[in-house]
């Protein structure tokens, strides 16, 4: 277990803590699971980053944004803090993904696989997407030192077989640029590109630059290269892959790619057919990791419902009137008469990371039939607005129940969602 150092004396704090200490010691002594109750949200971060010192901590939230939020503050403490969100399920011959969300995954996982203490701060759906078997993602990262023997065009293959998109200058994460002796890599997760200058086919020197500037930002000894797909997709498992998917209606874009010997986003789709047995976030976990569930009641609601739009859609009402209003003021007037132009500002980004989530989950549900929704955006506001009314009223009413109920039943007519007998989503009729 590589521990990283932690100089917050904050940490420390709670050491001196007599309830901290019976904790942290059940979980040493491997006495089991241990219940803490009443820890202000505030503080959940606080508790994972002090155990986070000697061992991994996975903590699970029910929501994305919950996740999100607890990374940040995790990091404020100075501790190596990763988020692991659950990556997006492209058709297989669309190519773009988001590529922060990704580069986040592959450093949570190169931090778990490399036994590095820290905090995985993950969303409940994060924990039921199957991964590359862990043995075949470490093959996939090699490090690289000043002196070592490797020819430029060896370097360019293996890079472009681990996902990276070879490019003219590298202007984002997951590129590469190859020109003559110069090849330059922009690690996933990395801050500054690094361009690996070679002397024949011996490395000479490496140095981190500005992609804007094309300065030199620090010279460098040794480098680790990531890869830029979390799903390894080398050529014998390609191979294999590719008689399977020949001539398939929807996977000529992905047959081309392997049969170029490029890796791409759509192996995440077709995952089982590079690797009979998958694997997920727990297999890269350490024997002595800690898993932290916050809020398991909300947790166990998002897990038995994201499967289906309508399903994710009716989560995201009762989650945000059942614990979003309970804990946040309500946008609009009272919230900025209430806090500081500044601090009304930052919540009113926060707002704006929820409607995110609402719009990707409208515009899936109309993608696949489950949802009508002639504008997105139009929709999206109209949803925002009954949840912040429903809230209100369930607020001024005492009545959160009936509040959710009604929410979640308007919001379903409005987009025309529907449901069978035993509150199966069907899909939309075709017109």
């Amino acid at each position: 277990m590589t521990q990283q150092p932690h100089n917050n004396p904050i940490l420390d704090v709670l050491d001196t803590a007599a309830d901290f200490r019976r904790f942290s010691g059940a979980l040493e002594g491997g006495k089991g699971p241990a219940a803490a109750f009443g820890v202000a949200a505030n503080a959940k971060a606080h508790l994972a980053v002090a155990l986070s010192r000697t061992r991994q901590v996975l903590f699970v939230t029910a929501t994305d944004v919950t996740a999100a939020q607890l990374h940040e503050a995790a990091g404020l403490f100075g501790a190596r803090a990763e988020l692991f969100l659950p990556r997006e399920t492209p058709l297989v011959y669309v190519h773009a993904v988001s590529g922060e969300q990704r580069s986040e995954r592959i450093s949570a996982l190169c931090a778990l696989a490399a036994g590095e203490t820290c905090v995985v701060c993950a969303s409940a759906a994060s924990l039921m997407q199957v991964l590359a078997p862990k043995q075949a993602f470490c093959e996939s990262i090699f490090s690289l030192s000043v002196g070592d023997s490797l020819e430029p065009r060896t370097l360019t293959e293996r890079l472009v077989v681990a996902g990276y998109e070879r490019v003219e200058l590298v202007e984002g994460r997951g590129q590469i640029a190859a020109r003559g002796d110069l090849v330059d890599v922009y690690v996933p997760g990395g801050e500054y590109p690094v361009r690996i200058e070679f002397f024949g086919d011996e490395i000479d020197q490496m140095r981190f630059f500005d992609p804007v500037t094309q300065r030199s930002v620090e010279q460098a000894s040794s480098v680790q290269l990531r890869p830029a797909l979390e799903t390894p997709q080398p050529k014998e498992r390609t191979a294999k892959a590719l008689k399977k998917i020949a001539g398939r209606v929807g996977l000529m874009d992905q047959e081309q790619a392997w049969s170029e010997g490029v890796a791409s986003v759509g192996g995440d789709v077709l995952l089982p057919l590079l690797y009979e047995k998958c694997e997920t976030v727990f297999d890269y976990l350490a024997p002595d990791a800690v898993i932290i569930v916050d809020e398991a009641l909300l947790v166990d609601e998002a897990l038995r419902t994201v499967d289906n739009p309508v399903d994710q859609l009716r989560t995201y009402v009762r989650l945000h009137l059942e614990y979003f209003s309970a804990n946040h003021l309500p946008p609009g007037p009272t919230l900025r008469v209430l806090l500081p132009e500044a601090a009304a500002e930052r919540l009113m980004e926060h707002v704006g990371i929820l409607e995110s989530r609402l719009y990707d989950i409208v515009r899936r549900g109309r993608e696949r039939r489950y949802l009508r929704a002639e504008d997105i955006d139009a929709t999206v506001a109209m949803i925002a607005a009954c949840i912040g009314r429903a809230g209100s009223d369930a607020t001024s009413a005492g009545s959160i129940r009936e509040a959710v109920d009604a929410a979640e039943a308007f919001v379903l007519r409005a987009v025309d969602a529907r449901v069978s007998a035993d509150g199966t989503p069907r899909r939309i009729p075709r017109r």
